[in-house]
């Protein structure tokens, strides 16, 4: 199970997670706007598929997201239109126009919010400000040795001029008095 759910999750990348989601609020929108057009069961079947849907972007959404409030977040969304749908699937044709303008807000809303939230810039679609860097990830880091630097050998001129060698081999030249030093690898 565990070898199928990261599976799953390396083909979910977020990019791939924010295209599903988006084709699903545009589905949404559409269905919602030529949904009474048709007949009142073709309009509740295709709030049905919508719904079913948007349920599956939040599942998902819940299960890859860091901050411990969204999962509980999304869950209830979840279950809220799944209420709403079955309640649209049993009531008069007043009340079910309603009723399904009302479930088209609260379909569509939640996938704004998820798509807001899936980040394409991190590994996980987490946004930027959740990710936290691991302790493993500091500890790869390995720390680069450097040597100090010590004049191995100073000429001062007849001119003012100064040149220092030093022991990685850069030559530092001091023309004289009001002059910037400069520096130079011989």
């Amino acid at each position: 199970m565990t070898d199928l759910a990261s599976k799953i999750n390396a083909y979910l990348t977020p990019a791939r997670r924010q295209a599903i989601y988006k084709i699903i609020m545009v589905i949404g929108v559409l269905a919602t706007a030529v949904s009474p057009a048709f007949s009142t069961q073709v309009a509740q079947w295709t709030s049905v598929l919508v719904a079913v849907g948007t349920v599956a972007s939040l599942i998902l959404a819940s299960v890859v997201t860091r901050a411990p409030q969204w999962p509980a977040i999304y869950n209830g969304l979840a279950g809220l239109i799944t209420a709403l749908v079955g309640a649209s699937l049993f009531t008069t044709a007043v009340a079910d126009q309603a009723l399904r303008i009302v479930q088209a807000v609260i379909t569509v809303a939640p996938l704004l919010v998820i798509l807001a939230r899936t980040d394409t810039r991190t590994i996980d679609g987490s946004p930027v400000a959740e990710v936290v860097l691991s302790d493993a990830a500091v500890a790869s880091v390995t720390p680069v040795e450097v040597q100090p630097v010590t004049p191995v050998a100073t000429v001062q001129y007849e001119t003012g001029k100064i040149e220092t060698r030093y022991s990685d081999g850069t030559l530092t030249t001091d023309p004289g008095i009001g002059n910037p030093p400069t520096a130079s690898l011989s």
